[in-house]
């Protein structure tokens, strides 16, 4: 029996779950069990699936669509291993990617967060950003003028993500926390609110530990704050959390949503997470998820919210003043 669940919810997007699915089946370390999770999507994922079925211990469960955080929890109740990966269907893994996460899990209440990283894998004019725009012209010297595949599955399962990439990877990290973890490091000691940088993306924890909290919070609606809210009760439960820097998936730039301009979508998007933010503040109503409702207002960065929360841990204030604060917040959402 496999002793590492690999938990991928998707929902059509077929092309980009293909690599990700490659990429598991270049992994250095192999005893580990890959579980997809089709949230009632339409696409055919056939041709994602059948290139590694005899490469990699895999599993397809259905469901109607009822969202990320439905798709994870069924994902990982569909598993046998004691340590979930958690990874989205396009997150490429690097070829030691579970194996970093095996080497990091002995400390088995902590929580785990990877590397992330950026890749161009297939080119689509007017829904992908300035950032993309750039690799093409730039590193594939040419105008694409129509979709293109930068990259196949068979290129990753004959070459590995990191060298099938390195033409098409994007320069710098995304949803890493560096500002953050250039000033409290790696186990963001003395961080006020680590629980932020929780993301399914690329997340590890035991078994017993994501049941221990009751898993995903299926409430939310659309994008965004269910990996948070994991985050957040992890940490109230008292859970460490470690950046794992070799634990690295690549992230393929895609559109993000259905009008076909990206920076509309951007905007959508962000409204989706500012709603489920919302969401996230009246059902907890304290201090710290108030900061990170602010946060996704932009009205201040995670260091600016980790420094307002020790600020106010620091001058020992009664429980009135804390409620006044409290509601203060709560009229300003």
């Amino acid at each position: 029996m496999s002793e590492v669940t690999v938990v991928i919810p998707t929902y059509n997007k077929d092309f980009y779950l293909g690599l990700t699915l490659a990429g598991f089946a270049r992994q250095t370390y192999k005893d580990f069990e890959v579980i997809v999770v089709d949230d009632g999507g339409t696409a055919d994922l056939e041709p994602a699936l059948d290139p590694i079925r005899d490469r990699v211990d895999l599993k397809l469960v259905r469901q109607e669509n009822a969202g990320r955080a439905a798709a994870r929890n069924a994902g990982a109740r569909a598993g046998k291993g004691s340590l979930l990966i958690f990874c989205d269907d396009d997150r490429i893994p690097d070829e030691d990617f579970v194996e970093a996460h095996v080497r990091a899990s002995a400390g088995a209440q902590h929580v785990r967060i990877g590397q992330k990283r950026q890749a161009l894998t297939r080119w689509i004019p007017n829904a992908l950003p300035t950032a993309a725009s750039l690799i093409a012209s730039e590193r594939l010297r040419g105008e694409l003028s129509a979709v293109e595949d930068l990259v196949s599955a068979s290129d990753i399962l004959q070459r590995g993500a990191t060298q099938a990439l390195t033409p098409v990877a994007l320069l710098g990290h995304r949803d890493n926390f560096d500002s953050v973890r250039a000033i409290y490091g790696d186990s963001f000691a003395g961080f006020r609110l680590p629980w932020l940088a929780v993301t399914t993306a690329n997340l590890s924890l035991s078994r017993a530990v994501f049941e221990s909290v009751g898993g995903f919070e299926t409430a939310y609606a659309g994008w965004g704050a269910e990996d948070t809210d994991l985050g957040y009760r992890l940490w109230c439960n008292n859970y460490e959390f470690t950046y794992i820097a070799d634990a690295i998936n690549y992230h393929q730039v895609h559109p993000i949503g259905t009008t076909g301009d990206y920076e509309l979508d951007v905007i959508l998007r962000q409204k989706q997470l500012q709603l489920n933010a919302t969401r996230m503040a009246r059902k907890y109503e304290t201090l710290e998820v108030f900061l990170f409702q602010g946060m996704c207002e932009s009205r201040f960065s995670p260091l600016e919210a980790s420094t307002i929360a020790q600020d106010l841990a620091e001058r020992n204030l009664t429980d009135r003043v804390m409620r006044e604060i409290l509601a203060l917040y709560q009229k300003a959402s």
